[in-house]
């Protein structure tokens, strides 16, 4: 696959990303009651949709907007050319992760200009221990990240 066709191709894929997670957030932004709906409710295991916002980072760790704006759009940056690097060298699998993420992350801060916060709707506990709400996005984001560090990991054995 030439570089152009690799670029455009992971470019298109975080467009298709972007899409689908403003899709199901605008859905769920009307569709789900206040209280949620489980789909899954027992001692051991909980997962409801619940709209809930994150106006901080990752893990609701607590930054001025001004800021978070600034690192996303350094982060996206980051991305682009690491995205374009590495269609350079043909490196498929990489170059689709990174606009995987990139998608991802531009999705929340359409969330961010759009709602003030990103829209989150997952909501999952473990035996009483609430251990996330999140969205399709920050899914996205840690498999894309995931699936990079395991390349670059097998790289180096």
């Amino acid at each position: 696959m030439s570089s152009l066709k690799l670029k455009i191709t992971a470019l298109t894929i975080g467009i298709g990303v972007i899409l689908a997670d403003q899709a199901i957030k605008f859905i769920f932004l009307w569709k789900i009651p206040d209280s949620g709906i489980f789909l899954i409710k027992n001692v051991l295991l909980s997962i409801q949709l619940k709209m809930a916002s994150n106006p901080f980072v990752a893990f609701s760790i607590p930054l001025p907007q001004v800021f978070i704006f600034i690192l996303t759009i350094i982060l996206l940056t980051g991305l682009l050319y690491f995205l374009v690097q590495n269609a350079k060298h043909n490196l498929r699998i990489t170059t689709i992760s990174l606009g995987i993420i990139m998608g991802a992350a531009i999705s929340n801060l359409l969330d961010r200009i759009i709602h003030g916060a990103v829209v989150d709707y997952l909501n999952i506990t473990i035996y009483n221990y609430h251990w996330a709400t999140f969205n399709l996005a920050d899914s996205l984001i840690t498999i894309g990240a995931l699936i990079i560090i395991i390349i670059n990991f097998r790289k180096k054995i």
